[in-house]
């Protein structure tokens, strides 16, 4: 395996805390971070569920798209919060790029302010680490396209990803106006996979599916594809949200140790304070994460976590979870249904 000095890429589905470990990334000085740089139609020329294997344009357009994200410069994309020192800006060059931030959030976008990253010439280039929520079902083509990167693909409990999910559209919390369970441009897509023929699965059956029901199959069929197109690919890695939550400073360790970054006491700061407070606030990242990851267990009603667990039942992205957080008994599961 080559050594690691591509960009690190973090992928999974919304809501499956990507956010979270990528700013643990980006909480090292020797590193620099891109927001979902894939978003508004960045990769538009790549189909959403790409062929892993696929000679051609696809492969072209992602090696070019990886090999640019230096100069994916925008406020939304570098400028998510919070900020982090960076060893490759000291002094007036961390000042300057800390500015040229909030100067390119507060100016309008059709501007289109750049930030600054006078990085300085005497010291080692920083590692790229950009995340996605979009590119799920691009990981294999991504994985091929840089072999001297790293790919992190997060895996949360379907039942935690869909709660939080139907949470949030219940709460408007999403720029989207159609609800996740009623793209059908996506599942279209989805049907016409592999995954989706193995399994049997058809529009009619789609239809006649509860809401918790399609977005189980939508959790299933992109981190099914996923798993499968990375199982043999070395430079690429499965971490699970339940994993991380349960025991965070130990996995972290172990993912910048694949990717090739040496733990830095930044890192632990960060972490240490990012499961300190519990904020209740949606996008928030100081969570208790414990709490965060099994707060699905006393939300969601019984008869939906079923419904959901009988979808992902015997497929690859389903096992991994379940070992990782088994169902309770159930009168453990009566208990914590909430009270009326």
């Amino acid at each position: 395996m080559s050594a690691p000095t591509g960009p690190i890429c973090i992928l999974g589905m919304p809501r499956s805390g990507t956010t979270w470990l990528a700013k643990l990334f980006d909480s090292h000085p020797d590193t620099l971070y891109r927001h979902e740089p894939d978003s508004a139609g960045a990769l538009h020329p790549i189909p959403l569920l790409a062929a892993p294997d696929r000679e051609g344009e696809d492969l072209v357009v992602m090696r070019a798209f990886l090999a640019g994200l230096r100069q994916r410069r925008t406020a939304r994309i570098c400028g998510k919060l919070p900020l982090f020192p960076k060893a490759s800006m000291p002094g007036w060059r961390g000042r300057v790029h800390r500015a040229s931030i909030y100067a390119a959030r507060l100016t309008p976008r059709a501007l289109r302010l750049p930030v600054l990253e006078p990085v300085h010439p005497g010291r080692p280039a920083p590692r790229l680490v950009w995340k996605s929520i979009e590119s799920t079902g691009r990981a294999g083509l991504i994985a091929r396209a840089d072999p001297r990167g790293r790919l992190l693909l997060v895996i949360r409990h379907p039942c935690g990803q869909i709660h939080s999910t139907l949470r949030g559209e219940g709460r408007n919390h999403f720029a989207e106006t159609t609800a996740t369970a009623d793209d059908w441009g996506v599942f279209e897509r989805l049907l016409a996979t592999p995954q989706a023929r193995r399994h049997g699965l058809t529009r009619q059956r789609l239809e006649q599916a509860s809401a918790p029901e399609r977005l189980a199959w939508r959790w299933l069929l992109f981190n099914d594809k996923a798993v499968a197109e990375l199982a043999e690919r070395s430079n690429a890695r499965i971490c699970l949200y339940e994993d991380l939550c349960a025991r965070p400073a130990a996995v972290a360790r172990t993912l910048f140790d694949f990717a090739g970054l040496p733990w830095a006491r930044e890192v632990d700061a960060f972490l240490a304070a990012s499961t300190a407070v519990d904020d209740a606030r949606y996008y928030s990242l100081l969570r208790d994460p414990r709490r965060a990851a099994s707060a699905w267990r006393e939300h969601l009603p019984s008869a939906v976590r079923a419904r959901i667990l009988d979808v992902v039942d015997g497929s690859a992205p389903g096992r991994l979870c379940l070992q990782a957080a088994p169902e309770p008994e159930p009168a453990l599961v009566e208990r914590a249904e909430p009270r009326a």
